[in-house]
């Protein structure tokens, strides 16, 4: 374990000078290993609307948010992706969200209001409208994600279970 410890050391501590591609690739294999991208890396730098539901929804059950609970019961659905839908639909109403439509390579912003008119799927990472224009790639800046995050921890919090 030392050995990927060290992998993982030498991929963050460039994580910023690393193209694109490259970062996700330590991303996954952060989130594969059980660690993420430390919160220093997020700053002036977008992650993907995916990752940042996964470390919102963690979050949430860290601080016992009302969040958390509401995701995993009033969901329509009980999956992990429809939980992470449920979690990034909750940022995106948040902050603004950056993305592709499907048949551009230009990443553009796409606010509050534009992101409450679609539905996001798969996990986060596509937000599609009624007129059938899809986003992909989706993207939150570190900043708003901290923002979102601390907003999140001084929120409402759910009572123990007993």
């Amino acid at each position: 374990m030392n050995i990927i410890s060290a992998l993982l050391r030498a991929l963050f501590s460039g994580v910023a000078r690393l193209p694109t591609v490259l970062r996700w690739t330590a991303s996954a294999i952060a989130s594969v290993l059980g660690r993420r991208i430390p919160q220093l890396l997020w700053v002036r730098r977008r992650i993907a609307l995916s990752d940042a539901a996964s470390i919102t929804l963690e979050e949430a059950r860290l601080c016992r948010s009302i969040l958390a609970d509401a995701a995993e019961r009033l969901g329509p659905e009980k999956s992990p992706d429809a939980v992470l839908d449920y979690i990034a639909t909750y940022i995106a109403e948040h902050s603004n969200i950056w993305g592709k439509q499907q048949s551009s390579t230009q990443i553009e912003r796409i606010g509050p209001m534009q992101s409450k008119k679609g539905a996001l799927s798969d996990a986060g990472s596509m937000l599609g409208f009624r007129n059938h224009t899809v986003f992909t790639d989706l993207q939150i800046d570190g900043a708003d994600l901290q923002r979102v995050l601390r907003e999140m921890r001084e929120g409402p919090k759910t009572e123990p279970r007993t």
